[in-house]
């Protein structure tokens, strides 16, 4: 059965004065501390912003209690939403004490720390009072009983054994923080910023898509509720970006309920975190994170990597060269390819062994990337046989290109066991001019062109104009 309004006025009396009670005294003691030291710049402006953090929550809190607010939403089924904004200047209150008692470095009064201790521990308790109101408004009574056990159990644990390491593959990564309250942010970037992380801002969706675009990220902490584009959209925006798709994303919110984060976790969020932030669940998700993308990574490059030269291998190559004829037929930006492999490299093996082959490899490789772009596709087919793809380029250039790297490989020295070994290259090109729509037909094309230019002669490159007739 309903409650009627009357009873559930008389709940949101009851509420008002348990939130406001320590609301009051978070206040007092901010005021306490900020009359009694000495001029303190930053830690003067951390307290403000404690002091309006506990404003913000008592109008929000006589907002939602009073008149018809916590009815209406009651019946709306809408109560997710303001737990949300109740928890945001709670992240304040919090993180600031929390950030003042860990960066005081022992140059504070004991009193006036355990004045910032009791701030904390208030905070808790009021974010504890919200989670159980709400979760009594929605009939999950049994959950919060389950959800205080486990809480229990963790206090008892010795917090200094909870440390974390930072190993050298991710130190430094870059995080981008996306919120559009300005104090969650920087709660957030200061705790990162301490580990040693490079932090990245954006007040929304739109920026931090455009941020993503433009540098390179590592994680995202993401909040939930943000206008014009929510975390939600953004998150699917990042998903279906084909370069960024496996990018670790951290939702940050304050709907802390089973239901609201399997629903981030079902839309590909790779973890949620809960606001206020606990710093010790921060840093261990967020290490975990980056830890699990940079392992992604090393398994990635080993599997398209060619091991001996270091660049693409067949596969990789196969799969980026799809891309670019799918990007040539949508949106006609032009492209050409390559296929490069060495003159007489049998002789070569012969003649140095097949160390002196490999150390050949890897000097043509290198000469190779010299000569192109760092976003061209260089990669190893298979053997001595390469291939370059260069993008959004004329025919001309392409084949100033191809020139370039023909003089640069003749006028290679590859030291090997001190010695000087010189080469040559042949090679053979197909431009998307061309209007070929198979790969495969274009490889077959380019092939046929490189064994053009070694019955020709070698030392050259033959195009759709040179070829023999």
């Amino acid at each position: 059965m309903s409650k009627s309004a009357e009873v559930i006025q008389l709940e949101g009396a009851t509420l008002r004065q348990q939130l406001l009670t320590p609301i009051a005294t978070i206040s007092d003691y901010v005021t306490e501390i900020s009359q009694s030291l000495p001029g303190d710049d930053m830690l003067r402006e951390d307290l403000s912003r404690i002091s309006d953090g506990c404003r913000n929550l008592r109008t929000q809190v006589g907002d939602l209690i009073e008149g018809q607010v916590l009815l209406d939403t009651r019946e709306a089924g809408d109560l997710s939403k303001i737990r949300h904004d109740l928890k945001n200047p709670l992240n304040s209150i919090i993180g600031y004490a929390e950030i003042i008692i860990e960066e005081s470095d022992g140059t504070l009064p004991e009193n006036y720390m355990a004045l910032l201790q009791h701030v904390v521990e208030l905070g808790s308790e009021i974010s504890g009072t919200i989670d159980s109101a709400f979760r009594h408004a929605a009939n999950e009574e049994a959950q919060a009983d389950e959800e205080a056990a486990i809480e229990r159990l963790f206090a008892s644990l010795n917090e200094s054994s909870m440390g974390i390491t930072i190993n050298d593959e991710i130190a430094g990564s870059p995080i981008l923080i996306v919120d559009d309250n300005p104090t969650n942010q920087d709660i957030l970037r200061r705790r990162l910023e301490k580990h040693g992380f490079n932090c990245m801002l954006a007040d929304n969706g739109h920026q931090a898509l455009a941020i993503i675009e433009e540098h390179q990220i590592d994680l995202v902490l993401l909040d939930l509720l943000m206008p014009d584009m929510n975390g939600i959209e953004v998150l699917h925006a990042i998903r279906s970006n084909p370069g960024k798709g496996e990018l670790p994303i951290i939702i940050v919110s304050g709907l802390n309920d089973a239901r609201g984060i399997a629903k981030c976790l079902s839309h590909g969020a790779t973890d949620y975190l809960a606001k206020p932030v606990e710093p010790l669940i921060l840093d261990a998700k967020v290490v975990s994170a980056l830890e699990r993308f940079a392992y992604r990574r090393e398994l990635n490059v080993l599997a398209t990597t060619d091991q001996l030269t270091q660049l693409l291998n067949r596969r990789a190559v196969m799969a980026r060269f799809d891309h670019i004829v799918e990007q040539h037929l949508a949106e006609e930006i032009s492209f050409g390819m390559l296929l490069l492999d060495i003159d007489f490299f049998k002789k070569v093996n012969d003649t140095y062994g097949h160390n002196g082959g490999d150390a050949v490899l890897q000097n043509f490789a290198q000469c190779i990337k010299n000569e192109v772009r760092s976003t061209d596709v260089v990669g190893r087919m298979g053997g001595e046989e390469f291939i370059a793809i260069v993008q959004g380029t004329s025919i001309d250039d392409f084949h100033n290109i191809c020139e370039r790297i023909r003089a640069s490989v003749e006028n290679l020295s590859c030291e090997y066991d001190g010695l000087k070994i010189k080469i040559t290259t042949s090679g053979g090109t197909y431009f998307s001019s061309e209007l070929e729509t198979s790969i495969k037909q274009m490889i077959n094309i380019a092939d046929q062109r490189l064994y053009g230019a070694k019955n020709a002669g070698r030392n050259r490159i033959q195009h759709l104009d040179t070829q023999d007739a």
